[in-house]
């Protein structure tokens, strides 16, 4: 058997964790160390890796599922929020970078079709670099943050068109070929029809899989969708990335979106870092230790080309020069697509080896750059008193409902103790948002517009969709143990001050609970096991203060009591004593009652059961110690003493119709006569 790619993986993974590791020891991002790591390993670093069937697999990969998941995260509500900085802003640093590097390049004798490709390359920005950036620093929401949200993603979305001329752009034959526009829209109308089929079917698939609740199968039909149609689209033409950005955007449109961006992500942030790597091994060393005055001074004019017309596109639309200058910092190097889009136009002959060779070197360079730059530019356009201080909130939502939802109630579970717990949430006012993994409850849910997430509650991006961080309590209350101790140790990652409250079935998952973070764990049998013991206590006429309080302990010590732990027996005797103590209760007399009517010394309660009424509550009025010439009335609260037997034959005596007092009650509450 054969180890095919298992050594040059492993070399990767080894010097990827390394050098990382130690870059994050000593503050440098771990997207430079990626970008070394490729270079390192790569053919013309120590040889390594020499393989490019292998470096372009990872490539592909790489970029098709971080298309995919930003087709996943593309939703309308995010455009609307950002339509500003997406049609006028993106529309503004897109065209007007593209225009001016075109010039340039034009001026050094390139053709005005390639000038225009190439002024593409550096038009585009690391989304990837951006928002990891941004979030790290919590400036995701800040106005600098949004605006160039807004701009990356209308660079995403300006490829796809520039994907899909771009073989065409490279023909070296006259330009349309004859034919060529007919194969174009033969290609585009075949994309077209699987979109629709797959938007049309996608839903009832996804449905039937999560019916299954086989999660492999949900995780496996979800990267096929992706690949399957990123294949598609590569065989029509046009590249692998376009067909994932599609599979990514006809997905987002399903309920299960969510839970597909949890499963994905894994793969995506193992993928994208093997992205990057990717990128470093295609730079050639050598050629770049030949051109290094050039590669630094085109990588300078590329970020100083950037900065100045972001900063203009920025201003264009009414903003102050530090804002401008904050998000011109941001997006002045050049994109992961840029790297794709090169790799397209090598194929397409648009780059020849020499002119790709410095494109990859200078780019890296600007990569390199660029997190020391976003992340000193704040301080720096604040010291220059360009910028005031930016007020900082993280990123803890990824959806528009969750960034809402602050204070509420997270309800992992829609099954019948779920159900009850939102009908009384829903009657107090008080929000709330469910996790759901049933597709049938999800829909009911919905039908009844009730805030759902469909997802799996022990999914760190499911939980951080709901708002975990910003809620005060979670409950899970679903059936499924396998995840729930998971759920309960991010919850309380995300969340410190957060109270968890935990239903299980099993008596083994108490301690472990507890263990994980949960405030309180309800297990299903011993709460039927208490409620017993409360209505049993209950009928000997135990006061229910102490009744509960014996309840709390209870709880409060995990049950252990009931667990049958021998020292915890000692606690039984406490209700023993109960028990052979006096005890004190109240008896509401009704019409029927042989006390309506009568005095007390008529009554004659105390010969006739033992016990003494020592108090009379009648309209809210107490009377106490009441003489024997008092006449109780219906609707009387009589306040009862004596022991538990006598409690009993009292309450026997006073719920006996009149005709119905022929005899004495005996020592068991039993008449003596008839």
């Amino acid at each position: 058997m054969g180890l095919g790619l298992i050594p040059e993986t492993l070399i990767i993974l080894f010097f990827a964790v390394l050098i990382i590791y130690w870059f994050q020891k000593i503050r440098i991002p771990s997207l430079v160390g990626l970008l070394l790591t490729g270079m390192l390993i790569g053919p013309t670093g120590l040889g390594l890796i020499r393989g490019p069937a292998m470096i372009e697999t990872l490539a592909d990969i790489g970029v098709a599922l971080l298309l995919f998941t930003i087709g996943l995260e593309f939703s309308p509500a995010e455009l609307a929020r950002n339509r500003k900085y997406f049609f006028i802003g993106g529309t503004l640093q897109v065209t007007l970078t593209t225009l001016v590097s075109a010039a340039i390049f034009i001026g050094l004798g390139a053709a005005p079709e390639r000038a225009l490709f190439y002024g593409f390359l550096v038009s585009l920005s690391s989304t990837a670099v951006v928002l990891k950036i941004h979030r790290d620093l919590a400036l995701t929401h800040s106005l600098p943050g949004r605006i160039s949200l807004g701009m990356l993603l209308f660079q995403d979305l300006a490829i796809v068109p520039v994907i899909m001329v771009l073989p065409f752009i490279g023909r070296p034959a006259g330009w349309p070929p004859p034919g060529l526009i007919g194969q174009f829209l033969a290609n585009t109308a075949l994309i077209a029809a699987a979109v629709v089929a797959l938007a049309v079917l996608l839903p009832r698939i996804l449905y039937r899989l999560v019916k299954s609740r086989v999660r492999e199968l949900f995780i496996m039909t979800s990267l096929l969708i992706c690949f399957g149609m990123a294949f598609l689209t590569s065989r029509a033409g046009f590249s692998l990335a376009l067909g994932a950005f599609i599979a990514g955007m006809v997905m987002a449109r399903s309920e299960y979106h969510l839970q597909v961006s949890a499963d994905v992500v894994s793969f995506k942030e193992l993928f994208s870092s093997l992205f990057f790597i990717s990128i470093g091994l295609l730079a050639d060393l050598r050629f770049a230790g030949r051109h290094l005055p050039l590669i630094l001074m085109a990588a300078v004019v590329i970020l100083i080309l950037k900065l100045a017309v972001t900063f203009l596109a920025v201003r264009l639309m009414g903003f102050t020069s530090g804002i401008a200058a904050a998000v011109g910092f941001a997006l002045c190097q050049v994109g992961e697509f840029s790297f794709l889009m090169a790799r397209l136009g090598k194929t397409y002959r648009l780059l020849n080896d020499d002119l790709f060779n410095f494109f990859v070197a200078s780019s890296i360079v600007t990569l390199i750059t660029a997190p020391f730059l976003i992340i000193n530019a704040e301080p720096l356009l604040q010291r220059l008193g360009w910028l005031k201080k930016t007020r900082r909130r993280p990123a803890s939502a990824v959806t528009a409902a969750a960034v809402k939802l602050k204070n509420h109630v997270v309800v992992a579970g829609y099954g019948l103790n779920g159900q009850n717990l939102v009908r009384v949430l829903k009657k107090t006012a008080i929000p709330f948002v469910i996790i759901e993994l049933n597709p049938d409850s999800v829909r009911k849910c919905r039908e009844q517009n009730l805030p759902v997430i469909f997802g799996d509650v022990s999914s760190r991006e499911i939980l951080t969709a709901a708002a975990l961080s910003a809620a005060r309590v979670f409950v899970l209350a679903t059936s499924d143990p396998r995840h729930v101790q998971r759920a309960v140790r991010i919850g309380r990652e995300l969340n410190s001050h957060l109270t968890i409250i935990v239903r299980t079935r099993y008596v083994s998952e108490i301690d472990p609970l507890f263990r994980a973070g949960a405030n309180q764990v309800v297990p299903e049998e011993f709460e039927t096991s208490i409620e017993i013991f409360a209505r049993t206590l209950a009928q000997y006429h135990i006061p229910r203060n102490i009744i509960d309080a014996q309840i709390q302990i209870i709880r409060s010590e995990g049950y252990r009591m009931l667990r049958g732990r021998p020292h915890d027996f000692l606690k039984m005797e406490k209700i023993s004593r109960y028990l052979r103590m006096g005890t004190a209760d109240t008896f509401l007399v009704d019409t029927a009652s042989p006390a309506a009517g009568r005095s007390l010394r008529e009554l004659d309660l105390r010969q006739q059961t033992g016990a003494t009424a020592i108090a009379i509550v009648r309209n809210e009025k107490s009377f106490t110690s009441p003489d024997g010439d008092f006449i109780i009335e219906a609707g009387d609260i009589l306040v009862l003493v004596a022991n538990h037997r006598d409690m009993d034959r009292a309450f026997v005596f006073l719920s006996r119709a009149e005709d119905d007092q022929s005899g004495k009650p005996d020592p068991d509450g039993r008449r003596s006569g008839g």
